[in-house]
């Protein structure tokens, strides 16, 4: 069992292996973590659970495959601080301005209907818009591989720009 912080900040227990895709979920905050602090101007997009993993879209870098080591060793540095993630909401204008250096999540948070919630998760110096929920202790991520890099159009158009998945 581990403990997972949703985005009310209700806390509860849950199975690991049931809910897989919360530690995924919770390791591409760990990710975009890393990366922040390898290359503090990219520009982060969303950062999900996938079938078999998790991912991160980013723009305004160029990530390669050579990067991948770095940035999994970082990950795993982060992962053994044992983290606490917390969780906190904030009106529109004030998620605005705190995401006023991240045109992808000003374009999400302006796609919300009026009077949606807009959850943030903080872990460490780090906090993205997330509607969650993760893991309580980042160090229950446990063991993390990357294994490649992919481009995609943003939302999966051609006209919008490519980022790095």
């Amino acid at each position: 069992m581990i403990k997972v912080i949703k985005n009310d900040g209700s806390i509860e227990e849950v199975d690991y292996k049931e809910n897989i895709e919360i530690a995924r979920h919770t390791a591409s905050h760990v990710l975009a973590q890393a990366v922040k602090k390898v290359y503090p101007n990219v520009k982060l997009a969303i950062g999900p659970s996938v079938e078999n993993g998790f991912y991160y879209d980013f723009d305004n870098i160029e990530i390669t495959e050579k990067d991948l080591k770095k940035l999994e060793n970082i990950m795993k540095n982060i992962i053994s601080e044992g983290q606490i993630m917390s969780t906190f909401e904030l009106s529109r204008e004030d998620a605005l301005a705190k995401m006023k250096e991240e045109p992808y999540k000003i374009e999400l948070i302006n796609d919300l209907p009026l009077g949606s919630r807009i959850t943030f998760f903080e872990n460490g110096p780090f906090v993205d818009m997330c509607r969650g929920p993760h893991l309580l202790n980042i160090k229950d991520v446990g063991a993390v591989k990357l294994l490649n890099v992919t481009g995609a159009y943003w939302r999966g158009s051609k006209r919008n720009r490519r980022v790095f998945k």
